[in-house]
């Protein structure tokens, strides 16, 4: 349904709606009972800069570690992997309440999970331990019935 092929893919009325991020606003739009993008419009930017940020910056470093055999390419990624997430961890730190947007619990979060739990489950070492806010912001996260509930079997890590 997808034509790049990939999931997620959410089918609604018969539609069906691609990426993500994008999945994720919609269904933020159809189901706004419990509201995951704040009410103010410069929070609401910010919420779609976290997105970009995480799938433009933070996503293709730890791709590159996981897939390259290139020595190089993957010390070069694991240094920008870290630039970014001190990156993260720095705004992590001042945030209101240790969530990313508006001092509450967003899409913002939600679309910058998958690529904090690909880096914490997948890359070898605890990639996190330098970063004491991020490890807390995952550790809230995986704490929340939602992600328990869709949390699903991952490989084992590479040594």
């Amino acid at each position: 349904m997808s034509p790049y092929g990939k999931v997620p893919v959410v089918v609604h009325d018969g539609r069906a709606i691609f990426e993500s991020a994008i999945c994720n606003e919609y269904l933020e739009e159809v189901y706004p009972q419990q509201a995951l993008m704040p009410a103010d419009a410069f929070a609401r930017a910010q919420v779609r800069i976290w997105t970009d940020y995480a799938a433009a910056y933070f996503s293709p470093p730890s791709y590159r570690i996981l897939r390259s055999e290139d020595a190089r390419v993957v010390q070069e990624s694991w240094e920008e992997l870290h630039k970014q997430l001190a990156y993260v961890e720095r705004h992590l730190a001042a945030a209101d309440d240790g969530w990313f947007v508006a001092g509450r619990f967003t899409l913002a979060d939600i679309n910058i999970l998958p690529f904090v739990h690909r880096i914490a489950t997948q890359l070898p070492g605890d990639v996190l331990a330098g970063y004491p806010a991020l490890g807390a912001w995952y550790a809230r996260f995986k704490a929340r019935p939602s992600f328990q509930t869709t949390l699903t079997e991952q490989p084992p890590r590479s040594a």
